[in-house]
């Protein structure tokens, strides 16, 4: 009798009901609608600036692989424009930060409101799935489950309401890129330019996959080194990849020059095409934009792919 009387005084203390925060989310329709209505602007703005991230690392290839004969209005253009996108993409995952805490605190005070009346009165405690029930999607919580019930009442709240229409009708940063028409470098020094080519773009083009290689491992050394809190070999890691970028720069620009020399007994423009640092998609260089004539030229050229071969080793891999 004294055993009975034990075991049934601890089930008087075990609570009758439960609930978990994130399964009374997934209950509340008005839970799904915030994220239906701040997904599509996230989502534009994350599109809208991983082009900005192309654009900016077409940029570093186009200034990088000029070295030294980068001019110095191109340099301060990269870096003022790095810094402007990077502004860009600071404040709008501020943003989308700031709407998901606030989101976050409202829901947190509607369930508290809703709580008591939903509870009744009865014990009850948070509790969500574990360990394997979780994994088959089953619940190993005891007692009866207020997850749907506190849904409904979120729903039916007047002020999580309101505070989630002001949420969701906030204007979201835009991201505006940068335009601005740099000037061009001739190919051989003292040259005129007529006409312009995106650099980065012939560089993808020609020797991409020797340049990608040498950017994932730099990438891959910095992290690393960030990783261990080693802030001279992240910067170490940087700088090697822009020396190999110096140096790749100027054996392919000088190949470059002997091809557009050749290309130029059939079309004379394209000998004195200059090679643009800001890539097309920034405004690109003053004059005529030659990009696409210098490609084919250049593409169907067999002495310049077996002479970028044995200068660039791993080009076209």
């Amino acid at each position: 009798m004294l055993v009975l009387l034990v075991v049934a005084l601890a089930r008087a203390g075990e609570p009758a009901a439960y609930y978990h925060p994130d399964s009374v989310a997934k209950a509340s329709q008005r839970f799904g609608s915030v994220a239906k209505a701040v997904q599509p602007a996230f989502e534009a703005r994350q599109g809208e600036l991983a082009r900005a991230g192309q654009s900016l690392q077409d940029l570093e290839l186009g200034v990088g692989l000029l070295g030294a004969t980068a001019p110095e209005a191109l340099v301060t253009w990269a870096k003022d424009t790095r810094k402007q996108v990077t502004l860009q993409a600071a404040r709008i995952q501020k943003h989308a930060d700031g709407v998901a805490e606030r989101t976050s605190e409202a829901f947190g005070e509607a369930l508290e409101r809703a709580l008591p009346a939903v509870s009744k009165g009865q014990p009850t405690r948070i509790c969500g799935a574990t360990g394997v029930a979780a994994l088959m999607g089953k619940s190993n919580c005891k007692g009866v489950s207020l997850d749907a019930d506190l849904g409904k009442a979120l729903d039916a709240d007047s002020v999580l309401g309101k505070a989630i229409d002001s949420l969701t009708a906030g204007a979201w940063p835009t991201v505006e890129v940068p335009q601005g028409a740099q000037g061009a470098v001739a190919l051989t020094a003292g040259a005129p330019v007529d006409g312009w080519f995106d650099g980065a773009a012939v560089a993808n083009a020609l020797v991409g996959a020797r340049l990608d290689a040498a950017r994932q491992a730099a990438t891959d050394r910095a992290d690393a080194a960030v990783e261990t809190g080693d802030t001279a070999a992240a910067k170490q890691a940087t700088a090697a990849w822009r020396a190999q970028l110096t140096s790749d720069g100027d054996a392919l620009r000088g190949e470059l020059a002997k091809a557009l020399t050749r290309a130029a007994k059939k079309d004379a423009a394209l000998g004195s095409a200059g090679w643009c640092g800001n890539p097309r998609a920034l405004g690109g260089c003053t004059g005529k934009d030659r990009t696409d004539d210098v490609l084919a030229a250049l593409t169907a050229d067999t002495k310049l792919t077996k002479a970028l071969a044995k200068v660039l080793p791993g080009a076209g891999e």
